[in-house]
């Protein structure tokens, strides 16, 4: 018995010894990291009652660099994306959220298309999103009391949009509000189906910091563990292997699918309503964008790694099929409302140039959209005047 007693206790300490050198071996090679770390460089969210989450107003420069997060790369090294996040939660520039006299406020509701993820920021003034660049064109035009803003959100629909809209932004009293939105809408159509039995309550839940396993700890058992760096590279790969995590959320898994309901797109048109009537009950202008996409019928051969198909739980063609009766939803909307549409998705859809994947711009692609959306706004919706003096898009 005592010799099974010393072949235990050596066991034992061969393996707390390996342990120790492992520990001590991933500490010299490896940068620290933990749950904190991944929560350090994202984007920091929190909970809404009205829409899916809010952007945390933290007024300062956020780094959102998974190798950072990863404990990959070390905390000095360039970041992989910066954006500026003012102390509104909005992307940017800070902007007084009592509107100063003299000013035309243009708010810009979306999703991750409209926060523009492609294109980076140097510091609160230098920020390159489309929006942003919109404004910088406009002024170039004389429009010197413009002030646009960029509400979007990664992973808001019109739903987080209209919310946002009747709960907070109302008050920062926009003069002209644009919605460009489409691919998080079309997420509701089949891999999560509205429907009589299943509407839009039972799919919306609000944002919880403790849902996402990668900047959360699973309890007291697991924070303690996090203090040993070799624990943690485990705990890395584990979710690396287990959770597909994106800028857009968690991907749905299981085939996908070539149809959809005819509900979905009846609350996306019900969506844009709300949004028209609700921008007029404040005494903004409503402007709708059809939102550009890279899938097109036909070219699935030729775009088909840059899609997030399981995000939709639709296959190429049932997608490309989305957008284009969304495209219709939106134009109609516009016509039967007597609202402004700037029919940007056929100038930019299927431009592999202008489009990273499914909807997020190139800086390219930001630029073309920025000047479309701007000269529609200078020579309809903010004057009667022309817009020659902005290029043309593709110039």
């Amino acid at each position: 018995m005592s010799g099974l007693k010393v072949k235990i206790a050596l066991l034992l300490g061969s393996l707390s010894l390996a342990l120790l050198l492992g520990e001590i071996l991933v500490r010299l090679t490896r940068p620290y990291n933990s749950p904190d770390t991944h929560l350090e460089y994202s984007l920091q969210s929190e909970p809404s009652l009205f829409s899916a989450s809010l952007l945390k107003p933290v007024d300062r420069l956020v780094e959102v660099d998974p190798a950072k997060a990863m404990g990959i790369k070390g905390r000095h090294e360039p970041a992989e994306r910066t954006y500026f996040i003012n102390r509104n939660g909005t992307r940017g520039r800070g902007f007084s959220r009592r509107k100063p006299s003299g000013t035309t406020r243009v708010l810009i509701l979306g999703g991750s298309a409209v926060f523009d993820p492609n294109v980076f920021d140097a510091d609160s003034i230098d920020t390159n999103d489309w929006p942003h660049r919109v404004e910088r064109l406009l002024k170039s035009m004389g429009f010197d009391g413009v002030e646009v803003v960029n509400a979007g959100i990664p992973g808001h629909s019109t739903v987080d949009s209209f919310g946002r809209l009747y709960s907070q932004l109302w008050l920062y009293e926009p003069d002209v509000i644009v919605v460009y939105q489409t691919w998080n809408d079309i997420k509701y159509w089949s891999n999560s189906a509205v429907s009589p039995e299943t509407p839009l309550t039972t799919f919306m839940r609000p944002y919880s910091p403790q849902a996402d396993p990668w900047t959360s700890y699973w309890g007291v058992s697991d924070r303690l563990l996090s203090t040993s760096q070799l624990y943690v590279k485990l705990r890395n790969q584990y979710l690396k292997l287990r959770y597909e995590r994106g800028l857009e959320g968690y991907p749905g898994k299981g085939s996908l699918k070539s149809e959809y309901g005819p509900y979905g797109p009846r609350q996306f048109r019900l969506n844009l309503e709300l949004l028209v009537d609700c921008s007029r009950s404040i005494g903004a202008t409503p402007v709708l964008v059809t939102q550009a996409t890279l899938v097109l019928p036909g070219n699935e051969a030729q775009v088909s790694e840059r899609i997030g198909y399981r995000m939709q739980g639709l296959n190429h063609a049932a997608i490309a099929r989305a957008f284009e009766e969304a495209w219709s939803i939106t134009r109609e909307v516009g016509e039967t409302r007597n609202v402004h549409v700037i029919d940007a998705a056929p100038r930019l859809s299927g431009r592999v140039q202008l489009l990273e994947d499914h909807v997020h711009l190139t800086d390219e692609g930001s630029k073309e959209l920025a000047v479309v959306v701007a000269r529609y706004l200078a020579s309809q919706v903010l004057t009667r005047g022309s817009a020659t003096s902005l290029p043309e898009p593709g110039g």
